[in-house]
């Protein structure tokens, strides 16, 4: 089997309108894509958007996580889903080159990046010219050099996290349909020695991803005279990020009927930003404080939801307390929410209270109006994947079933 060891730092994946280091819209944007073009989002859509949205939120908590994406094979050529149709993945690679080096132009300090954007541009054709059953295997260490010269605010503002010195293992393999399956794993106090470690044992034939991460571990244990796990000490958790995400679908589905509702929206395109960037604080702000119940041995009403993965729109109000409750909790603690390419904090901690309510449950919550939530689960005559029909008045709403057509109100 072909190997290859490969350096590089976390991927800039930006829609190719608009070229930007953290585009929190362009999930938004995908949807109104779809909405316009066909009147409905469609699967691939929703898939992509839910895999980059969860991968925001699961790279903003402190624990370990391990990703598995799979790029199409079409033609011999690897393909990426966006706008409505399958484009070439290395064009991303072109446009995460273009944002790199406009970030540098405007500032020189990020020369790094745009460095690394071009190395990854060479390695996409690597990637692409893979024969079934070849590997290549990525090691991305957190830019230390650069911290030292420049501080940790110029990383942090891309998304790098100072504090967990986050690096990552990535191996890509094509596969015998030519498909290539990428499986990323994150590891804590990037080692130089450790990744040298995990190089040699590449150039000896290993692609295993959990053998290459022992081989992390083991070096990284022997260097702090500590027990590691993805670069983890024993003192910190070490539960995959990525799977408990998982198991907590209804919050995923949650973030996804918002960004739908956002991509309806008629709103200005800086508020539709404001209104995003409180979303995706509070639904990280919700599955952190889910966590931190988790170890605590807390359990309330609310994660007893997670247990019954069933959605609706009843479901749907009670996570929209959860995630505005989470919201201002880790506001009024300033906590930041950090992932590859940028940074949510600062100036969203100074929305009042009713701004933040009015972007998490909608803008007019007040006012009379009607919306639409499909394919979901009625509990009044209990089938699934049906619409529903939410009509808000100044003091109620109503929720009627477009198949059984029965209603009931609540108060607001």
């Amino acid at each position: 089997m072909h190997t290859q060891t490969i350096e590089q730092e976390p991927r800039l994946n930006q829609p190719e309108y608009e070229p930007q280091m953290f585009d929190l819209l362009a999930s938004v944007d995908m949807a109104r894509f779809d909405l316009h073009e066909r009147g409905y989002i469609t699967h691939e859509t929703k898939q992509r958007i839910l895999d980059e949205e969860l991968t925001l939120i699961v790279e903003g908590v402190d624990r370990p996580h391990r990703t598995t994406f799979v790029l199409k094979d079409m033609d011999g050529e690897l393909m990426y889903f966006d706008e409505g149709k399958w484009r070439p993945y290395i064009s991303s690679m072109y446009n995460g080159l273009n944002v790199a080096e406009s970030l540098a132009d405007n500032d020189s300090r990020y020369e790094f990046q745009a460095q690394r954007a071009a190395q990854e541009l060479k390695e996409s054709y690597t990637m692409q010219g893979l024969m079934p059953g070849e590997s290549m295997v990525v090691c991305r260490q957190y830019p230390k050099n650069i911290e030292q010269f420049h501080g940790k605010k110029i990383l942090e503002d891309i998304g790098y996290q100072p504090d967990r010195q986050l690096g990552f293992i990535s191996v890509a393999t094509r596969q015998l349909d030519g498909n290539v399956v990428l499986i990323s794993q994150s590891v804590d106090n990037s080692n130089e020695e450790a990744f040298l470690a995990v190089e040699l044992a590449v150039e000896n034939g290993v692609t295993n991803i959990d053998v290459l991460l022992n081989v992390y571990d083991e070096v990284l244990g022997v260097k702090l005279g500590k027990h590691c796990r993805a670069g983890r000490l024993p003192h910190q958790q070490h539960e995959d990020a990525w799977r408990l995400l998982q198991d907590n679908q209804q919050l995923a589905e949650y973030l996804y009927v918002e960004i739908e509702r956002l991509a309806m929206s008629p709103m200005p395109r800086n508020e539709l930003l404001d209104a995003k960037k409180r979303l995706t604080y509070g639904v990280w702000a919700a599955f952190k404080k889910r966590l931190d119940a988790s170890v605590l041995g807390a359990a309330d009403s609310q994660h007893a939801l997670v247990r019954d993965n069933s959605y609706s729109p009843y479901i749907h109000e009670q996570l929209q307390r959860e995630v505005l409750g989470a919201f201002e909790d880790a506001s009024a603690k300033g906590e930041v929410l950090l992932a590859c390419g940028g940074s949510i904090g600062g100036g969203i901690m100074d929305a009042n209270a009713n701004d933040v309510r009015d972007m998490i449950f909608g803008s007019d919550r007040r006012k009379e109006r009607t919306e639409v939530m499909k394919c979901v689960h009625c509990p009044l005559c209990k089938r699934s994947g049906v619409d529903a029909t939410i009509k808000y008045a100044s003091d109620h709403k109503t929720i009627t079933c477009s198949k059984c057509k029965q209603s009931k109100s609540y108060k607001r």
